[in-house]
């Protein structure tokens, strides 16, 4: 039968500060000692051991790393993605600045224009142009609610270039309700 090295808690060299936390209660976990026992031996908070056993029995050695070793996740709300894809499917060319400024104008939420490219990346369907067949812009037909259209599309944040292209006219048209409009008042 092989025997079994026993070496001490304190014969273990420890090169790391979360060596240093699992060493800590490492003898807790064995049953050797109570955490009062190994605060007052190590010269710790009991509040702390007991949150490091804690945190290692739900989370396992990660629970010991600092919590800016593992920062979380970026979160991004599931509606604000839908949007940005719904967004680049109608205009394909919009950049990232300009989906960043009209999702923030929408809906309040801020997102970076660096997320905007990351998200795009991640949800690469939008550019396949079956995809893009399925989602249409609905365009109105009247002459006055095309008018409404281009000046809410411009209050979103959308350039002239954008709106053209959404509406399927150019921009030499785009700027005329704009001018009729401002004379009208």
């Amino acid at each position: 039968m092989p025997t079994q090295l026993a070496l001490s808690f304190d014969a273990v060299p420890v090169t790391c500060e979360v060596q240093q936390r699992y060493h800590s209660i490492a003898p807790c976990l064995a049953g050797i000692s109570t955490p009062a026992e190994q605060a007052q031996a190590l010269n710790l908070g009991y509040s702390t051991v007991t949150r490091w056993l804690r945190e290692f029995r739900e989370q396992g050695m990660p629970g010991l790393f600092p919590a800016t070793q593992y920062p979380r996740e970026p979160y991004t709300p599931e509606r604000i993605i839908v949007q940005l894809i719904f967004f680049k499917c109608c205009a394909p060319k919009a950049g990232d600045r300009e989906l960043a400024r009209v999702i923030h104008h929408l809906t309040g939420y801020q997102i970076h224009h660096h997320t905007v490219k990351t998200l795009c990346e991640r949800f690469f369907f939008w550019r396949h142009p079956e995809f893009q067949q399925l989602l249409r812009y609905p365009v109105p037909t009247e002459p006055q609610a095309l008018r409404m259209e281009v000046v809410r599309l411009s209050q979103q944040g959308w350039t002239q270039t954008r709106t053209a292209a959404r509406l399927t006219q150019n921009r030499p048209q785009m700027a005329a309700p704009r001018a009729t409009a401002s004379a009208a008042e």
